[in-house]
């Protein structure tokens, strides 16, 4: 056929970038699939009615779903995840709030506390509870060598609400262990030997107090395995409950900036993924005419 210049599609011409995939080792958007998302939300509609987990009072039973519950949803919105909340769940979420208050439960009561701030719902303390606070993240400091893990917890929401723990350099070094501690699992590379999730929680929570816990593209590789170990446990009681935990984990492990708001979390992702294997880019695709 003859040439027609007059028929040319300039479209046709154009130099096509192919579709890029990111490199980076964990991507919250590639990586958390929407089976793993409908799981989460699975679990948020079981803890509405589920009646399992149960503390006994002088005035009888009382239920923690509604904690399991703030955490699930508050671990969603971190990997940016809506979770689907009704006025009466948050209801129930501050209802659990006061009554952790009138027990003076107040490690339950720190964590719910926070849960609600990660939500963008931030409760007003009361100085009482602010006291309770306190006293309780003394009595964590006090045993902090084997319980390093509930002082971190402590140590975190109090920088939730702007409260100054005068943290000193032995303080700092009790929540290093939580980090060694997850690090001597991975010696060897032993994948068997290494938990994802508790590792997981350690990093991200070292990152929100402000500090760096040079975690290793071993480490990260073997925390994003992990969520296959999430995927299959056979119940979504279990398994919704660890895939939030550990994407949010990974979200903020492989965040740029990590900080504190009055509306909870706020996470700056990299703009540009990190292209951390190295491969040659694919040279664009040329249409031909």
């Amino acid at each position: 056929m003859k040439f027609n210049p007059d028929n040319l599609n300039i479209h046709e011409l154009a130099v096509e970038e192919p579709e890029k995939e990111s490199g980076a080792i964990f991507d919250v958007e590639r990586d958390i699939t929407f089976d793993d998302r409908a799981k989460m939300h699975n679990r948020l509609e079981e803890l509405r009615t589920e009646k399992k987990s149960y503390q006994d009072f002088a005035d009888g039973k009382h239920y923690l779903n509604w904690v399991e519950f703030a955490k699930v949803a508050a671990d969603m919105t971190v990997i940016g995840e809506k979770p689907k909340m009704t006025h009466h769940d948050l209801l129930k979420i501050e209802d659990e709030l006061y009554f952790r208050r009138r027990k003076k439960d107040w490690k339950i009561f720190t964590g719910v506390a926070v849960f609600l701030a990660k939500l963008g719902h931030k409760p007003n303390l009361l100085s009482e509870d602010v006291e309770g606070m306190k006293k309780q993240t003394e009595e964590y400091r006090l045993y902090a060598n084997s319980s390093y893990s509930q002082f971190a917890d402590m140590v975190e929401a109090m920088k939730f609400f702007g409260q100054d723990v005068n943290m000193s350099d032995r303080d700092w070094e009790f929540l290093e262990q939580g980090v060694r501690m997850s690090k001597l699992d991975f010696i060897g590379n032993n994948e068997n030997n290494f938990n994802g999730r508790s590792a997981g929680g350690y990093f991200a929570q070292d990152i929100i107090l402000g500090r760096d816990p040079k975690v290793t593209k071993e480490e990260l590789i073997l925390m994003k395995k992990d969520l296959d170990r999430c995927r299959n446990i056979t119940t979504d009681h279990y398994s919704g409950y660890e895939l939030a935990e550990l994407a949010a984990s990974l979200t903020i492990i492989t965040a740029e900036k990590v900080e504190i708001t009055d509306d909870g979390l706020k996470i700056t992702m990299p703009k540009e993924k990190d292209d951390l294997h190295g491969e040659t880019p694919a040279m664009p695709e040329q249409k031909q005419f």
